[in-house]
């Protein structure tokens, strides 16, 4: 109980509508020391019940299986959920910014693997991005999520690539999470392939700054 107190007296998200929808993890300086705590007590339980997630794992992790309970993330991951899973059904991008070390990924996986989430939308997808990237691997990342990849798309190019999955799309509800993305150009470039059909599609961001679904 202590630890979650904490937790919840650390960790606060703003959010603010700006083209894309930004949920703010805000930092306080004042509480380092309690953070560190946290991170170790959250390493312990998670590597207790083998949930294969250490502290902030940003720019590796994937769709991992999470509990329900995360600490300080539940009010975070309902409030996400349900901007996923209501409002308007003109595709719409979801951005959780903040500082590295912040749980960002973790709180993208509760959510990702939520159940109303995954009963909501017909395909959902999980691509890591990072600081260095291949366009080429970042269309596989996702077109494995969606689809059998044959020999024959492997020796696609880009464009190729960037077809195929907007066919897969097409007229689906799909979720696509693009975890630890640091600049606007790798959105720019896959947004050609996410149709917008007025299906209730939805693209999650994970970021360190807020401009990058601007």
């Amino acid at each position: 109980k202590d630890v979650a107190g904490k937790a919840k007296y650390i960790t606060d998200l703003l959010v603010v509508r700006d083209n894309a929808l930004c949920y703010f993890m805000l930092w306080i300086p004042s509480a380092m020391e309690d953070v560190k705590f946290i991170k170790a007590k959250v390493m312990e339980i998670y590597d207790e019940k083998r949930y294969g997630i250490g502290a902030d794992s940003d720019a590796t992790a994937g769709p991992l299986r999470i509990d329900n309970f995360v600490i300080g993330l539940d009010d975070e991951a309902s409030d996400i959920t349900d901007e996923l899973t209501t409002r308007t059904e003109r595709r719409q991008i979801i951005s959780i910014v903040g500082m590295g070390g912040q749980g960002k990924t973790t709180l993208a996986q509760v959510v990702y693997n939520h159940p109303r989430v995954a009963d909501y939308f017909q395909i959902r997808a999980w691509c890591t991005v990072s600081g260095v990237y291949q366009m080429r691997e970042l269309f596989f990342e996702i077109l494995r999520d969606v689809m059998v990849v044959s020999n024959r798309i492997y020796d696609m190019d880009d464009d190729g690539l960037a077809g195929v999955l907007y066919k897969c799309l097409k007229q689906k509800k799909y979720l696509i999470v693009l975890d630890d993305i640091w600049d606007s150009a790798a959105l720019d470039a896959l947004r050609r392939s996410f149709p917008d059909d007025n299906s209730g599609s939805r693209i999650m961001l994970t970021a360190r700054k807020r401009n990058v679904a601007s």
